[in-house]
């Protein structure tokens, strides 16, 4: 447990670092950690090498290292439980498969669907309907078959614990939604989204 609120409080600071340099007090207040807390976590990340302290004058920083990744910072975990501390709307299973017959009371693919919402967004601005969750399960279920069926993807007919789970998450920020529902129109859309398929075939 103590292992896991170190590593939450890590990332935390390291996710506010990445917007740029910052003094102790600020950086204290921004992440909600005591003088001592802090000064342990900075420790821990100055001896690896994801946190610099800069003195400049009498004046003294803490910003990012070159040992940061993504990988550390952007932490989907973290990202959920802020949600839930600030008591978003959960729906586990949206598309309601769970109550149908036509998929046999279950996940007819096998996937279940999670879907958090920020308090103010709530159902009312959801921008996803149960219909559209059904169709992404089973977009993704196609996407599956294809790959084994077409590429060398592999399956593992031995796993069959039901404990064994993949979990792929989307992060919808909302305020970059409506910003790209307003940029994307006319070609402009389908510009971006050709450009994009071909760097990812290289």
């Amino acid at each position: 447990m103590q292992k896991e609120i170190a590593g939450k409080n890590e990332r935390r600071i390291q996710q506010i670092l990445s917007m740029g340099r910052m003094k102790f007090t600020p950086l204290r207040d921004a992440s909600g950690l005591s003088d001592p807390g802090l000064i342990m976590v900075l420790k821990r990340l100055q001896e690896v090498g994801k946190v610099q302290r800069k003195e400049m004058g009498k004046e003294v920083f803490y910003m990012a290292g070159t040992g940061s990744t993504a990988k550390e910072i952007l932490y989907l975990g973290d990202a959920i439980e802020r949600l839930r501390d600030d008591a978003c709307r959960y729906y586990i299973d949206f598309s309601n498969s769970d109550q149908s017959e036509a998929t046999g009371y279950g996940p007819p693919f096998g996937i279940w669907s999670h879907l958090f919402l920020d308090k103010d967004i709530g159902k009312a601005y959801n921008p996803f309907s149960k219909r559209d969750i059904f169709e992404l399960e089973k977009i993704m279920f196609d996407k599956i078959k294809e790959n084994i069926g077409d590429n060398p993807i592999r399956i593992n007919h031995k796993i069959k614990g039901k404990d064994k789970k993949i979990v792929l998450g989307f992060e919808i920020y909302y305020d970059r939604l409506l910003n790209a529902l307003e940029e994307y129109k006319g070609n402009k859309e389908e510009k971006m989204v050709n450009a994009r398929r071909r760097e990812l075939r290289k």
